[in-house]
């Protein structure tokens, strides 16, 4: 990505942040007019996938789906399998709040494989990653791989010191096992 399209998308987040979203579109639009002057690849994915998180923070989902789609498209393109994952685990969780499981499950399976390849993946994202499956498997009743999945989460955010996701997954396996006890709040 060059600089200029870096800035842009920094700038569109900081503002994400600071919830002042026509800022944080502004910014982004301006990220993917650059990088499509320049034709960057990554740098148009990126902006695309902005685009689309700022349309799902202002509450528009089909938007947010097809700014993703398009990013996911031109990760495929270029073999970014890691933004690839992203962007899929994006319109996944976005499905997933529309309650279009049927529409989420493939995504988020796409997803977890590319995750679960990545030999320098962070614990945090894969642990964000199998959430989201495990919040699918919740909802379709599926209580044996959702448990499981849980747990793998819990583990992650463990090992990363996450205890907002610690907390959630134990709730989460509590609901669906009972036998699960919620971690002790070590403060």
């Amino acid at each position: 990505m060059t600089s200029q399209v870096t800035a842009l998308i920094e700038k569109a987040r900081a503002a994400r942040r600071n919830d002042r979203l026509d800022e944080a579109r502004h910014a982004a639009w301006q990220a993917l007019e650059a990088a499509k002057a320049n034709a960057d690849g990554p740098g148009i994915s990126s902006a695309q996938a902005m685009l689309g998180q700022v349309a799902r923070d202002c509450g528009d989902a089909p938007e947010a789906i097809s700014w993703y789609t398009a990013a996911a498209e031109g990760c495929r393109q270029r073999n970014a399998t890691r933004s690839l994952a992203h962007a899929l685990r994006h319109i996944g969780d976005i499905h997933l709040d529309l309650q279009q499981l049927e529409k989420a499950e493939p995504l988020y399976e796409e997803a977890l494989q590319i995750y679960r390849t990545q030999d320098d993946l962070s614990p945090l994202e894969l642990a964000n990653a199998i959430r989201s499956v495990a919040l699918l498997k919740s909802q379709q009743n599926e209580r044996a791989s959702a448990i499981d999945l849980w747990r793998e989460a819990r583990s992650l955010y463990e090992a990363t010191g996450i205890q907002p996701g610690v907390e959630e997954c134990s709730d989460w396996l509590h609901r669906l096992d009972g036998r699960e006890d919620r971690q002790p709040d070590p403060s």
